[in-house]
């Protein structure tokens, strides 16, 4: 009584270990997965956020871990369990009559060569109902959004964007249908042939009995071989079906992990050299900006279009004030990538502070170079904490500072909450790109920096070396205001 008392308690410690091994196990690498996907767009840059349309990178990342969370944590369990099971049912079977065990089963083979093809369409739906759940998410972020329903609203286009989205939705319900009954004729095959076994069994067992008996001979099989063997092979029904289900689900998912590793196996455009250094090493002065006989082409440009800069060369000295003007396309924001090394350069050199910046390390140039991007982003938090992004331990008083140079602060002051007012990804206008140009770390800081401001739709790269007032901001005579603007200095400047 106490052997099986321990018996009962082994098992049930086995089983809850086994739980807790599986699911450390899947979780982690599930984890990690999760970490370097999240990691993997910060890593590439605009190269893998260009690639993906609103919404698919997210929904992409989260489709693919939950179909690779299923696989680590659930089945590894189950083709655990189920294969002893398998395993030992057939050696049981072996023993008792080997010629009884070819009979059932004969027909695995084929059941396998069909099990691979209906996995290979389960496979296809499940890649098509990825990209439309994708579609959707997009639809849903770009549609939804503060823009986005402005933008409908203002051209009336509200019932169509509803019919984008139901049409999506009905294709999304209708493969999800498909991707749910694919196979499920398969199963109810394996279940009728399965279950019909024992009667094969019965008659091929009633043949061999015969065939021993009319000869003479003392039949190797008896009742109680033929009762002991249809009853393991019950027993192997259902882990064999399980099984079967399992692998059917790790080849539908294959689909996810060819996408996430072909997703993680991307090399970022820009890495450093072996040998880079230290911006602060170079010959300087600190601030200097030159492009030297720059030409430069997208990836995704094919080499009979012509490049989006081509043979560029300027100096941009440390105090001075460059602006770049010319219509949208002209490569005026690509000079500012550029610049800050956020692009590279496909022939000829582009150096700051006297380096190469192809020698230099891209986080010490990016320390030494602030961006003022036309794509303005405030975080969903409080004004005061989206200012100190980039100083974390920026001071309320260099705050003030920032805010007063970017011209901004009595607009944050008319606020209730004042620099504690919570604001989001949602906010827009002229206030964001101020709020955008303070949150340099040279806004809170005097630290000698380089400004490049992106906005739309002219360019300007401001050098600093030293303190020196904002020049006016008309445009020059024959161009038109529109295309001229220059960047906002980013740092308080004495009076």
């Amino acid at each position: 009584m106490g052997v099986v008392i321990v018996i009962f308690v082994a098992t049930a410690s086995l089983g809850v270990w086994q739980t807790y091994v599986t699911a450390s196990v899947g979780n982690r690498v599930t984890g990690d997965l999760r970490t370097r996907l999240f990691d993997k767009p910060a890593v590439h840059g605009s190269r893998v956020l260009h690639s993906y349309q609103d919404g698919r990178h997210s929904v992409a990342a989260a489709e693919r871990r939950g179909g690779v969370s299923g696989v680590l944590t659930t089945f590894v369990s189950s083709i655990i369990g189920n294969t002893v099971t398998v395993l030992a049912s057939l050696v049981a079977m072996i023993l008792l009559d080997w010629r009884l065990t070819l009979v059932a089963v004969i027909l695995m083979p084929a059941l396998v060569t069909v099990q691979r093809r209906v996995g290979q369409v389960r496979a296809r739906l499940a890649s098509r109902t990825q990209e439309s759940l994708s579609e959707m998410t997009a639809i849903t972020q770009e549609t939804l959004s503060v823009s986005g329903i402005l933008l409908s609203k203002v051209y009336n286009r509200q019932r169509l964007e509803s019919e984008r989205y139901r049409a999506e939705n009905d294709n999304q319900i209708d493969l999800q249908v498909r991707l749910s009954m694919s196979g499920q004729w398969f199963f109810g095959l394996v279940t009728v042939i399965m279950s019909s076994v024992p009667a094969v069994i019965y008659l091929v067992a009633g043949l061999l009995i015969a065939d021993a008996s009319g000869r003479g001979m003392e039949p190797t099989i008896t009742a109680g071989t033929v009762v002991a063997f249809t009853a393991i092979q019950g027993r192997l029904l259902f882990p064999l079906m399980a099984l079967m289900r399992v692998a059917l689900e790790v080849q539908t998912s294959k689909a996810l992990f060819a996408r996430i590793f072909e997703y993680l196996d991307l090399t970022p455009a820009i890495q450093d050299a072996a040998d880079a250094h230290d911006a602060s090493v170079a010959p300087g002065p600190m601030g200097r900006i030159e492009f030297r006989d720059v030409t430069f082409r997208y990836p995704d440009s094919g080499e009979e279009r012509p490049a989006t800069l081509d043979g560029v060369s300027f100096t941009a000295e440390p105090g001075s004030t460059v602006a770049f003007v010319g219509p949208s396309g002209a490569g005026k924001t690509t000079v500012v990538y550029l610049a800050a090394r956020l692009h590279e350069a496909t022939s000829g050199a582009v150096l700051f502070a006297g380096e190469d910046v192809r020698h230099l390390t891209h986080e010490s140039i990016v320390e030494r170079i602030g961006v003022v991007s036309q794509e303005t982003y405030l975080f969903h938090s409080t004004i005061a904490e989206n200012l100190r992004y980039a100083r974390p331990d920026a001071t309320d008083a260099e705050l003030v500072d920032a805010c007063r140079a970017a011209n901004i602060h009595d607009q944050i002051m008319s606020f209730e909450a004042g620099y504690e007012t919570v604001v989001g990804s949602a906010a827009t206008g002229s206030r964001v790109v101020r709020s955008n140009a303070s949150r340099s770390p040279g806004c809170c800081s005097r630290t000698r920096r380089s400004c490049c401001s992106t906005r739309r739709p002219a360019h300007s790269i401001r050098s600093r070396s030293a303190w020196s007032r904002p020049r006016s901001t008309a445009p020059p005579r024959g161009v038109p205001p529109w295309s001229w603007r220059i960047a906002c200095p980013r740092w308080p400047m004495p009076t």
